[in-house]
């Protein structure tokens, strides 16, 4: 059994994509991509052994150890989607879900406890994050609609 922490740092340009507006409902999709720096640490392993010798089960020795912290740069992407519902002109209520692959990372070689030679390092491939989120978008500017223009003036009646 291994028990020990992973602690992430993300470096991410993101790109957002609005759907259309739809009575005052603005779905989105968006992408990103960046670096993510992954830290092992304080790897502890507990393994045990067991042999069979046909009539009986019997503990052999065991590894016991820990595997210092270790980190590492790793490529990193997203992808986004969700949805923002207008409250006022400039404030909108914002609900959505990423996923983020933070690469990979790797713990230092492992220190053992026992006199069972251990060299074992554990990597973890592909971590994946997915993330709920929902907010208040604030616009400081919102836009404003532009009076109708006419192509020529428009008609007047005189009595």
């Amino acid at each position: 059994s291994y028990d020990g922490h992973l602690r992430s740092v993300v470096l991410m340009a993101n790109a957002y994509v609005d759907l259309g507006k739809y009575s005052g409902i603005t779905p989105y999709v968006g992408a990103g991509v960046g670096a993510a720096y992954n830290m092992l640490s304080d790897v502890h392993n507990q393994t045990d052994f067991y042999v069979n010798n046909g009539t009986s089960i019997y503990p052999v020795p065991s590894e016991h150890g820990v595997q210092p912290a270790n980190g590492k740069w790793s490529f990193a992407w997203a992808l986004h989607t969700g949805m923002s519902w207008d409250i006022t002109p400039n404030a909108k209520l914002d609900v959505g879900y990423s996923y983020k692959n933070l690469g990979s990372a790797r713990s230092s070689t492992q220190l053992c406890y026992t006199s069972v030679g251990c060299a074992d390092t554990l990597k973890l491939k592909n971590i994946g994050v997915h993330d709920l989120h929902a907010g208040i978008r604030w616009t400081l500017d919102p836009v404003v609609k532009a009076a109708p223009v006419y192509a020529s003036a428009p008609v007047v009646a005189k009595y």
